[in-house]
């Protein structure tokens, strides 16, 4: 698997918005990736939680939603990086080591 071959552990892989609220409040991961469309707990509201649970946490934005207003409301929400689908693999990596560089 790519980011474990690259030496990142990951912690899960989470359905639904609750499921990945209670891992975050558990584990309280360096980074979590989040899809803004996610059933019954859009990412966006879950990006809220997070922040608040856990401000440490980064939160990296992975949609193929391009709306100019979910990219604002995401970066007021605390997300401190987005990509966009389709992406490459190592784009999310890219991405991944340059927030653990600012931890």
């Amino acid at each position: 698997m790519l980011f474990t071959h690259e030496g990142y552990a990951i912690v899960g892989d989470f359905g639904s918005g609750a499921k990945l609220l209670t891992a975050v409040a558990q584990l309280k991961p360096h980074i979590v990736c989040l899809d803004v469309d996610k059933p019954v707990m859009s990412g966006l509201e879950a990006l809220n939680i997070i922040h608040v649970q856990s401000p440490a946490t980064k939160v990296l934005m992975i949609t193929a939603n391009t709306n100019r207003e979910t990219f604002a409301q995401a970066a007021k929400s605390g997300a401190t990086g987005y990509i966009l689908k389709p992406y490459q693999p190592d784009k999310v990596v890219q991405a991944i080591t340059q927030l653990l560089e600012t931890l």
